[in-house]
């Protein structure tokens, strides 16, 4: 329930801080915008975590939900991102026979990456905070919430993982998007159970923005 209440905050919170910002600036390319939806969006969800810990665990996020980080994650990080990568590559490929169904949440970072400003938000928000906030949420509040589920856990997060980073101008092309996340999605879920810490999924979600976000920025 709890980790239900703070996705739901969060889109709430991140509509109105972006509507403000959005009064603010009348700049929907700007990086207020995407720095205001961010925030919106992560502050509730990290607050779920931290309310779930103070209230019904035992008030350590590492023995919690698993954040803990040790060097050698840096290492197995970089091999789930290797195997994430792969996993969506071949989603695309199955669906390049369709074309219609193959969209890109990623429009944004063209928009940034006019400004000095805006390609350092896209660079802290995509390979720190999100790699940060998403995990502790997804990989660490939602999944361990069904840890009597099992495995299924990890395939359960993972749809959900999917779905919020449907773009709806992207149409028919959420489908690409959907099921690409959602099997990194996985792949992450499925590391965090295996390790039992989100250090080296963390680095392996980092590892993954950037594979989709330097390429763009460094044009």
């Amino acid at each position: 329930m709890i980790a239900a209440a703070g996705f739901l905050a969060g889109i709430v919170v991140a509509s109105v801080l972006g509507g403000i910002a959005l009064a603010v600036t009348h700049d929907r390319n700007g990086p207020a915008l995407l720095v205001a939806s961010f925030v919106g969006l992560w502050v509730p969800l990290v607050g779920a975590a931290l309310v779930t810990s103070t209230s019904f665990g035992t008030r350590s996020l590492r023995r919690d939900l698993g954040l803990a980080f040790e060097p050698m994650d840096l290492v197995r990080g970089s091999l789930v991102a290797v195997v994430g990568l792969l996993a969506a590559a071949g989603v695309q490929q199955l669906l390049s026979s369709f074309p219609d169904l193959v969209g890109t949440n990623t429009n944004f970072i063209e928009d940034q990456a006019k400004s000095l400003l805006g390609a350092v938000v896209v660079v802290g928000s995509t390979m720190v905070g999100a790699p940060f906030v998403e995990e502790l949420f997804f990989r660490g509040l939602l999944q361990r919430s069904m840890v009597r589920l099992g495995v299924a856990a990890a395939f359960l997060q993972a749809v959900v993982f999917g779905l919020i980073h449907v773009t709806p101008a992207e149409g028919l092309g959420n489908v690409g998007i959907v099921l690409g996340v959602g099997v990194f999605g996985l792949v992450l879920g499925l590391a965090a159970r295996h390790y039992g810490r989100l250090g080296p999924t963390m680095v392996a979600h980092s590892l993954f923005n950037a594979a989709a976000v330097l390429p763009v920025l460094l044009r």
